[in-house]
């Protein structure tokens, strides 16, 4: 008996560390529409997810001191026929900007930022730079051989402790086929402007213009799909105990009855 209940024991653990592994992030980039709404869908997460502001900072020097106190969130991503959709989420206690002017200026990461560097054959790169107010989508003017920025849509929404970039990029035809290539190059750079004015920027490898630090994740064929909710739990089955007065009185009627048949049985 107790040889069978290992036995048992051991299928059940084998069955949820199966559960577990089976469930584990995706790292390819699925299929997938959102709406560029700033907000983040939940197909989303079962597609392509990459950290922000972790691991060991290429930068050196003033730009890197005290990250561990700045930004940190995630980037997700999602494709069809017509673009790459991106969505940052990103944990900010302080969320600023130098102003609409400076940010569409000449500097427009010195403010709080998401840069995104696209590779596709190791060659062709472009930057997609979003400000987490919004005033600016920019690259640089080398890459407007490759796409038109004007094309790309994007909206941001931020409070006081974090804000929101999605943007949908044109990446599927031309110069920029993404589904021809069956990948996506992908490195970024995370800026982030503190309310005394220092600026500060994260990138996990340098993040020149060329593909060094680029690194590739498939595109996948599967569709992304919005997790199910978990069931209702189900009703108790016991319900509290409730006097009812006409089954009570039913119950008094036959024991008194059944006490009569004895008592006249016994005379």
């Amino acid at each position: 008996m107790k040889k069978l209940f290992c036995l048992f024991l051991a299928a059940m653990l084998s069955s949820a560390l199966f559960a577990v592994g089976s469930s584990a992030a995706d790292n390819t980039v699925k299929i997938g529409s959102p709406t560029v709404d700033g907000k983040l869908d939940d197909i989303y997460t079962d597609s392509l997810a990459i950290e922000l502001g972790t691991g060991t900072n290429a930068h050196t020097g003033a730009a890197a001191a005290g990250w561990e106190n700045n930004a940190k969130g995630m980037i997700y991503f999602l494709y069809d026929d017509e673009y790459l959709y991106a969505c940052a989420v990103v944990d900010d206690n302080d969320v600023t900007t130098a102003g609409e002017a400076f940010a569409k200026g000449n500097n427009p990461y010195q403010n709080d930022n998401i840069e995104m560097r696209l590779c596709l054959d190791g060659k062709t790169t472009i930057k997609v730079g979003i400000d987490a107010y919004g005033y600016a989508c920019y690259g640089n003017t080398a890459d407007y051989a490759y796409i038109d920025y004007s094309t790309i849509k994007y909206k941001t929404v931020y409070t006081d402790t974090n804000y929101v970039i999605e943007c949908a990029i044109p990446c599927t035809k031309g110069s920029l086929d993404m589904i021809t290539s069956g990948k996506l190059g992908f490195k970024y750079q995370l800026n982030d402007l503190n309310d005394d004015g220092k600026h500060y920027n994260f990138a996990p490898d340098y993040a020149g213009e060329g593909p060094k630090g680029i690194v590739y994740y498939d595109l996948s064929s599967d569709k992304a799909e919005v997790a199910a909710p978990a069931p209702a739990p189900a009703p108790s089955v016991s319900a509290p105990a409730t006097f009812d007065p006409v089954v009570i009185a039913a119950a008094l009627s036959a024991i008194s009855g059944a006490a009569f048949v004895y008592a006249s049985k016994k005379r």
